[in-house]
């Protein structure tokens, strides 16, 4: 266990201790607990097809995924963990493969261009097969440098991706992220990493959650940033508040109970919050997830329609059609919790250090680094120094001209060095990345793009990666908050809009991070609210009707308050109601009433001759329509 785990997992208070004035229990009617017998039943029908589909998506498909990989390997660890039988060369094997690199993985890792949404994509990957008992590797820790240099200044992580409830949150994200730097430590690294929990933490306890997976999250963040019991215990209370009569949690006010949002309710107030699963509120809770499982092993949560973007449909192997991936989610959940019913005691797979279990064989996979450039990552000056006094050469690239500056550039003495040996400070990677393009948007890297500037890198190049658009150094600095470095690129000349060769605007860019903060920061800078993007492949939407969608209500209402165009449509005739009206279910119309109130028609046709109403009921959104049809 490392220093640094241990000082991140805060004590667990059992129930007793929150008995009392302080969190003392409502009256509740009397709920009979789940037998022994009944837990057995219900979590050895629903293993073998969890374990089953984990397999099954593997074998159609080469990457990892949040549900399956993530937390389905998360459930496994705490349902062995609890004394339960599952098959353990299975869970081993999916580990191994979740983390199993490829040929010159590790460029990508400099490239900060491993995946999408890689905030929870790549947290949620380390943490499961950590919790599988999958060792710290060298992918392991370049996750976790990673996922350091994505953090916020304001101390959260942000999601690229719109899909609830499991990969929306920048509250997942952060949560995931302070899981992951206190599970993977890197050398010389604890202090940073420590300080980065410590913000991260402030920002979950500060937030206002909007939603069961928020709540749940809120709790297990600032547990795992070592929040105390006392500081939880609001937070506990509000969760608590949300029960249903059926005992079952929902994600949005608008949906009906689910297993997702019941089943990581209960694990959050026992293992984050401390509350004693004997709690009656918890244990009518246990029981609406036993009354709700299908007889052969399944819970269903239905997928929330949405014009966005997702993963395309394929059968994995868990029931329920193309609800089945985040059904199988809900049973992780749900199989997770009902296998802690049976112990009521803290989880070390959760809430500490999970122990290694795995012996990996040696690594004979080449990660396309030199030794200069994985010491530019990883080591010390002093390892740099040495290898540049016997020969290595800060000119060497690898695969994908990455070079040793690019690996350095979140250290600015290590950016020194190599400016110091002769390093080009504009040489592109074949993706287009340069070492100020990569320091940008490293999280607490000004100082390096400062450097790099002073030494004459060009910042107006544009660049396109997996996780984004084409955009500069500059949209990159105001993504991670950092607008000191921002306003002195805007001085050097960077242009507020974008260059020509870039995609998407800044404000675009602020807006898919759901940062309204950044958004207000660039119009005050003369950003054109209702600016389109300019590639003719992506569809002509402004601002606003990304916002909408996306249900930023923040972000909506900077714009409105600057100007955004309502009554703008995109190629297929949708305006910013219209994208509202058809969004993922959020449980509130505050958006539909922030454009209506803006001036936006509620009756104005699409491409398809349809209005935002019935879009609305198209996608599922009957609130919506009902509100809209007023």
């Amino acid at each position: 266990m490392s220093p640094l785990s241990v000082r991140f997992v805060v004590p667990l208070l059992l129930g007793a201790v929150w008995s009392g004035v302080q969190f003392a229990p409502r009256p509740e009617p009397v709920t009979q607990p789940l037998t022994p017998a009944q837990l057995q039943d219900a979590i050895a029908r629903s293993v073998p097809l969890l374990q089953s589909s984990a397999d099954t998506w593997f074998e159609k498909r080469s990457c990892s995924t949040c549900h399956h990989q993530g937390l389905g390997t998360v459930a496994m660890a705490v349902i062995h963990e609890q004394g339960f039988p599952i098959d353990t060369v299975r869970l081993h094997a999916q580990a191994v493969r979740t983390m199993r690199p490829l040929p010159n993985w590790h460029e990508r890792f400099v490239l900060a261009d491993v995946s999408v949404n890689q905030s929870i994509g790549q947290t949620y990957r380390a943490i499961g097969a950590a919790s599988a008992g999958h060792p710290a590797s060298d992918v392991m820790r370049a996750v976790a440098h990673l996922t350091a240099g994505q953090q916020h200044a304001s101390g959260r992580w942000s999601s690229n991706s719109r899909r609830p409830p499991l990969e929306d949150s920048e509250v997942t994200a952060t949560a995931l992220g302070i899981r992951t730097l206190a599970l993977v430590p890197l050398p010389d690294r604890d202090a940073e990493f420590a300080r980065r929990i410590a913000a991260a933490r402030a920002w979950l306890l500060s937030m206002q959650p909007t939603s069961t997976e928020e709540r749940v999250m809120q709790l297990f963040g600032s547990a795992w940033g070592g929040a105390d019991s006392v500081t939880l215990a609001p937070h506990a209370r509000a969760l608590l508040a949300e029960q249903r009569a059926d005992g079952g949690w929902a994600q949005v006010a608008t949906r009906a109970s689910d297993a997702y949002a019941t089943g990581q309710a209960v694990v959050a107030l026992r293992q984050a919050a401390g509350l004693s699963l004997r709690d009656p509120r918890l244990a009518r809770a246990l029981r609406f997830l036993h009354e709700t499982q299908h007889a052969d092993g399944s819970w269903h949560v239905p997928t929330t329609r949405t014009m966005q973007f997702g993963l395309p449909y394929f059968e994995s192997g868990y029931p329920h059609g193309k609800d089945q991936f985040i059904s199988y989610a809900g049973g992780a959940w749900a199989t997770m919790a009902l296998a802690l019913a049976a112990r009521d005691v803290r989880s070390e797979i959760l809430m500490g250090t999970p122990r290694v279990a795995i012996t990996l064989e040696p690594d004979t996979v080449s990660d396309g680094l030199t030794p200069l450039q994985r010491a530019a990552m990883y080591g010390t000056l002093d390892d740099m120094r040495a290898l540049l006094g016997t020969g290595a050469s800060v000119h060497d690239t690898s695969a994908q001209r990455t070079t040793a500056l690019m690996a350095a550039a979140h250290d600015v003495d290590k950016v020194r060095l190599l400016l110091d040996a002769g390093a080009d400070v504009n040489v592109e990677a074949r993706t287009g990345q340069t070492a100020l393009q990569l320091a940008a948007q490293y999280s607490g890297a000004s100082a390096s793009a400062r450097l790099l500037l002073d030494r004459g890198a060009t910042q107006e190049r544009a660049i396109r990666t997996t996780n984004g658009a084409r955009v500069t150094a500059f949209t990159f600095a105001l993504l991670r908050g950092d607008t000191l470095l921002a306003q002195a690129m805007l001085d050097r000349g960077a242009n507020v809009n974008g260059p020509e060769n870039a995609s998407i605007s800044p404000l675009m860019a602020a807006t898919w991070h759901a940062d309204a903060e950044a958004a207000r920061w660039l119009l005050a800078r003369g950003a054109l609210v209702d600016d389109r993007p300019r590639d003719p492949a992506r569809a002509a939407a402004t601002p606003l009707m990304v916002a909408s969608e996306d249900g930023l209500t923040d972000v909506v209402t900077v714009l409105l308050a600057h100007g955004a165009n309502v009554q703008a449509a995109d190629r297929g005739g949708l305006t910013a109601l219209h994208h509202a009206a058809a969004a993922p279910d959020r449980g509130h119309t505050r958006i539909l009433e922030a454009l209506l109130a803006a001036g936006a028609d509620r009756t104005a046709p699409s491409g398809r001759e349809e209005t935002p109403a019935a879009l609305a009921r198209r996608f599922g959104k009957v609130a919506a329509a009902e509100f809209l049809e007023r």
